[in-house]
């Protein structure tokens, strides 16, 4: 990364070579200069990070792209590049509504994104002209986003989907009487303002406009919270409290396994509902069994707001939730998941828990709402901040807290980092290095780690329940837990 960075008198600048047959998109530019505002190096890094995405998906685009048409309007929109002459715009007209500017907007990124980015994409956008009408863009001032900010943090939180706000016009909402718990979080307005502010960059690359009326109007969100503590974690007593409440139901079986799961993996709830049988391999070098977290290239056909929407079957977060993670000795053995892979994979099964549906969302709704009204809600108040997420909170903090043995604490968390799928700290080039070029740990040394995990928790009722897969999986000694080179069971050898 440091390659792109320019230390100039004025400050950091970002400086990349554009290859010759991009460059006709780039005003046949040799090199894409931009100022990155700051001579703090450890800021400059991360927006010349930033620059350098960026540019890498312009670049991506460019390669798969027919129309010349669209790619110049790609280029412009994404990058916008200092063009000494310009192709002429289609149109200069800055008499387009707000609404026309969202169709134009969604249209040309709709190709880039995911269902459900578009449907939470339009959603925001359309609360602009919901609030404040359908303005022509020629009649916005700042006055009129101070008014938009304004009402966004009056208007209730979640009023699309509770009765009690069914049928009301947007004013009515508005002048509700209501308490500080139903008003939406500044996060919230924050963001929703953030894609207004992106709308008009686009209408001002399109000339449409000339000022982005929306950049940099944000609300005031309170100081000292940090990210880690949006959502607070599971204490062990709470996890003890979740486990007594697991049943194992046959027929809906990741009623269980989908919070033991996440437990002794770290995984996210959708990674673990869209698990294929098939991800659960055995390591060659090591004979100790791994989930293989990874997409796919198979489809599924859903209908989505009416449309018929293509979607993979299998996504993942980021580039970095593609990940091996060993599968820790207690969930294998103690608790029947070694029993009931061997079983899925005897009848054939394809997914591990076939009974989920896909949706918008992925795997993961239907457990989703289980959970969260037969566990999390018996167990904590809604709004307490505890949910299924925290589960993985629990996870990370146990790493956090515990003295790792045979690894000091910079690569314990290295190896941490990497089975719960988390991407490199962008703060230096040596982060970078890791990343781009350092290759994966294996499964032993991966497992070295996990095998640490010690929750302290009880399981007998689940232990009661899941005897015939204890048998099914087969048994490991204790002194297998703690040496991840001795093999685990790979086929079932107990009498049928």
């Amino acid at each position: 990364m440091s390659a792109f960075l320019v230390l100039r008198p004025s400050g950091y600048s970002f400086r990349r070579k554009i290859p010759a047959k991009h460059r006709p998109y780039f005003g046949n530019a040799k090199e894409f200069w931009r100022s990155l505002e700051t001579s703090v190096k450890k800021d400059a890094v991360k927006a010349c990070r930033d620059w350098a995405s960026k540019l890498d998906r312009a670049f991506t685009f460019l390669e798969s792209a027919a129309d010349e048409k669209y790619k110049h309007e790609f280029v412009r929109a994404e990058i916008n590049p200092v063009i000494k002459n310009p192709p002429p715009s289609a149109t200069t007209d800055n008499s387009l509504t707000v609404k026309e500017l969202i169709t134009k907007y969604i249209n040309n990124k709709a190709p880039l994104w995911s269902p459900k980015s578009r449907q939470e994409s339009e959603y925001s956008l359309n609360l602009f002209p919901l609030l404040c009408g359908n303005l022509r863009l020629n009649k916005l001032s700042f006055e009129t986003i101070e008014l938009y900010r304004s009402k966004l943090s009056q208007l209730p939180a979640n009023y699309t989907r509770l009765a009690k706000y069914r049928n009301m016009s947007a004013d009515e909402l508005i002048a509700l009487p209501t308490s500080k718990k139903d008003l939406p979080k500044p996060k919230s307005v924050n963001k929703h303002l953030g894609f207004l502010s992106t709308l008009f960059k686009f209408g001002i690359q399109r000339q449409h406009m000339t000022v982005n009326f929306a950049e940099g109007v944000h609300v005031k969100v309170r100081r000292g919270v940090k990210s880690a503590d949006e959502r607070d974690k599971y204490s062990n007593q709470d996890l003890q409290n979740i486990v007594d409440m697991l049943h194992y139901d046959e027929n809906l079986p990741y009623k269980m396994f989908v919070p033991l799961i996440a437990m002794y993996t770290g995984m996210r709830r959708g990674e673990i509902c869209q698990l294929y049988v098939d991800d659960i391999v055995v390591d060659e070098d090591s004979g100790l069994p791994y989930i293989k977290c990874e997409e796919s290239d198979d489809t599924v056909e859903l209908k989505i707001q009416g449309q018929n929407v293509t979607k993979l079957e299998k996504n993942l977060k980021q580039e970095a939730s593609w990940r091996t993670i060993p599968i820790h000795p207690i969930l294998w053995e103690e608790l029947g998941f070694g029993g009931y892979f061997y079983k899925c994979k005897q009848s054939g099964e394809k997914r591990l828990f076939p009974t989920l549906k896909n949706h918008r969302d992925g795997y993961g709704v239907s457990f989703s709402k289980y959970f969260d009204y037969n566990v999390a809600h018996r167990l904590y108040p809604a709004g307490s901040g505890k949910s299924f997420h925290s589960i993985r909170h629990s996870f990370t903090d146990f790493f956090k807290q515990a003295q790792i043995q045979g690894y000091d604490r910079g690569q314990a968390v290295e190896i941490v980092r990497e089975f719960v799928g988390h991407a490199y700290n962008a703060a230096g080039t040596e982060d970078l290095t890791l990343e781009r070029y350092g290759k994966r740990y294996p499964v032993s040394t991966l497992a070295s780690v996990l095998f640490q995990l010690d929750y302290g928790i009880r399981f007998d009722n689940i232990i009661e329940q899941v005897g015939p897969l204890i048998r099914l999986g087969g048994k490991i000694t204790s002194a297998e837990k703690r040496n991840p080179n001795l093999d685990y069971p790979t086929e079932d050898t107990t009498e049928q």
